[in-house]
């Protein structure tokens, strides 16, 4: 029988009452389960999302322009236990954004490093460091600013849009094995 929770955990919202509510596997697996506050019969329904939790997440992945991660980590303080959308993507944009820092810093070592050691050889392999190096920082934070524009996008409508290497982990961590 469905359960009463007023934890991060519950499973479905009960359509009669709003009630949150942990469903056991039978219930699962049938699909409807029967409310214990009110005895509503229900089918079990997806997670609902709100027109704003839409909007901020669409603004969350923006923020890679403006806020970086002080702003998605703010939402997911605030929302880690009312909503999982909201929690997925305000972790997934915090992981992100970081892992494009990383990426940064390892692709400017890298082309630093090379460009250095052409400089002591001649002037013109010099500048062909300089450019690998322009070139390859510009290509990272392109990536950076396509992913954020396209997983926005695809948040906006309500998707779970996994990011590609860390989008996986996210989601386990949020929604388990859904």
């Amino acid at each position: 029988m469905a359960t009463l929770y007023y934890g991060y955990d519950y499973d479905t919202i009960c359509l009669n009452c709003g009630e949150k509510l942990a469903l056991e596997e039978e219930e699962k697996k049938s699909g409807k389960f029967t409310c214990p506050n009110c005895g509503f019969e229900n089918l079990i329904q997806p997670e609902i999302i709100k027109s704003d939790e839409k909007t901020l997440s669409l603004v969350l992945y923006l923020s890679f322009f403006y806020g970086f991660i002080i702003f998605p980590a703010i939402i997911y303080a605030v929302y880690k236990n009312k909503s999982r959308f909201m929690c997925f993507h305000s972790l997934q944009a915090i992981y992100f954004q970081i892992s494009i820092v990383i990426l940064f810093i390892i692709v400017f070592v890298f082309s630093f490093t090379v460009s250095s050691s052409y400089h002591y050889e001649s002037r013109d392999s010099g500048l062909m460091g300089m450019s690998f190096l322009l070139i390859s920082s510009l290509l990272v934070y392109f990536i950076g600013i396509w992913f954020s524009i396209y997983a926005a996008v695809k948040s906006f409508y309500g998707t779970r849009y996994k990011i590609p290497v860390i989008g996986n982990y996210i989601y386990e961590r949020v929604y388990g094995n859904e």
